[in-house]
């Protein structure tokens, strides 16, 4: 079945989107900090990090490419948390949430529960792995129509 959309003409060319909008673009890979305060509409809660990555055009939006996420997506992984302490294992389930724009983009979140992630140690070790795993590199180069990938990003959220 093909993917659909109504027709609303030249989005990037109406006078309704601000020039900003129409002009915007990825950002490279790298960090996003997001801080929960009052001005912006993060929950509170404990989330602390999460990787974020484009969902390639093909296959359709909102089906989540399973060769390359499925090493994390809902299934025990084994990380090295290894930082100013020492290193040691730490296994958690990871869970992959898709992101999706106005049914005209797809994204995909994977966070370590907070439940499985007790501490920003161990949150900010899954996040860095994850994002630096070359299979979610790679899956960001080939969600991309462009030379620059989409993501990873790793979402740094801060508690104020």
């Amino acid at each position: 079945m093909p993917h659909c959309l109504p027709q609303h003409g030249d989005l990037a060319s109406s006078d309704d989107v601000p020039d900003a909008r129409s002009k915007s673009g990825v950002l490279p890979p790298g960090e996003i900090h997001l801080s929960r305060n009052g001005d912006w509409p993060l929950p509170p809660g404990p989330l602390r990090y999460a990787v974020v990555v484009g969902n390639p055009v093909e296959p359709p939006a909102g089906l989540l490419p399973l060769d390359r996420t499925e090493k994390y997506c809902s299934q025990y992984h084994t990380f090295t948390v290894e930082d100013d302490a020492s290193p040691f294992l730490l296994t958690v389930r990871p869970s992959c949430d898709p992101i999706f724009v106005f049914d005209l983009d797809a994204w995909i979140m994977i966070l370590c529960d907070p439940h499985d992630c007790t501490s920003e140690r161990f949150d900010r070790a899954v996040a860095r792995a994850i994002a630096a795993d070359p299979k979610i590199q790679d899956l960001a180069r080939r969600s991309s129509n462009t030379g620059l990938p989409r993501g990873p990003y790793l979402i740094v959220i801060k508690q104020d």
